[in-house]
């Protein structure tokens, strides 16, 4: 495994540090490790930061110190950077995977060849890395999915998909946010909110958390839905409470 990045610049105010491009913890870990160095003691360049899979984009605070940056980079690079466990938490979602909620559940069991019982129970039992956020505000990027599931994304995307709906495509699964146009594979669908901007932070979730799906009824579902719908969320964490006092 590849443990220091390639480091190139990315137009005149961002520099790019590359990693290996396969999909795997260890390089989570490690881009963990230099977000966490980055942040301590180079904060005085950074404006701001993205990350992919394998990839940190770093945006400078003032272009003219791209140069030093770029030389406090290379030193960085030379000393042992070791991988760092993930600080955030783990997250419990609970999914309804029934055909009511769930678009394409009943097509993937056939073409996987495989029963509902059997997709539940291997979509529940990881726990899967949040590696970063994107495509939509509060949109998880999840690594771990298991290999039987794998299945590529809809030749034809829908027009529109409903906010919660929890899908699989290509070597991925993920969750919705709101509604949206997109070519998932929908096996399921969460009552709980994932982006809100009202909500302090407005992203339920954050690269270095961990999700794990478990399976509800429909008439929970919809229990839930209401519920959240009905509460005064400060944070969006909170809707954890409204589940586990009322149906753990």
């Amino acid at each position: 495994m590849k443990t220091t990045p390639s480091i190139t610049r990315f137009g005149d105010e961002a520099i790019r540090l590359t990693w290996s491009t396969k999909i795997d913890i260890s390089t989570h870990q490690l881009m963990m490790a230099w977000i966490e160095i980055l942040n301590e003691q180079y904060n005085t360049y950074l404006l701001d930061f993205t990350l992919s899979y394998n990839e940190l984009l770093l945006y400078i605070r003032d272009p003219q110190q791209i140069h030093s940056f770029l030389e406090e980079l290379e030193q960085l690079c030379s000393t042992s950077m070791k991988p760092k466990n993930r600080p955030g938490e783990t997250v419990y979602i609970p999914v309804c995977y029934d055909q009511e909620v769930a678009a394409d559940l009943k097509t993937f069991c056939q073409d996987k060849s495989i029963a509902v019982n059997d997709l539940v129970r291997l979509h529940t039992k990881v726990r899967y890395p949040v590696h970063f956020i994107g495509f939509l505000p509060g949109f998880p990027y999840l690594g771990g999915l298991d290999k039987q599931l794998f299945k590529a994304r809809k030749s034809k995307p829908r027009s529109s998909v409903p906010e919660g709906s929890v899908g699989i495509a290509g070597h991925q699964t993920g969750v919705y946010p709101t509604a949206s146009p997109g070519g998932w594979n929908i096996i399921g669908r969460t009552p709980m909110k994932f982006f809100d901007p009202e909500s302090h932070p407005p992203s339920l979730l954050k690269p270095g958390d961990d999700i794990q799906f478990y399976s509800i009824s429909v008439k929970t579902f919809y229990t839930l839905k209401n519920e959240i719908a009905k509460q005064s969320i400060t944070s969006l964490r909170d809707q954890h409470l409204i589940y586990f006092k009322r149906y753990d």
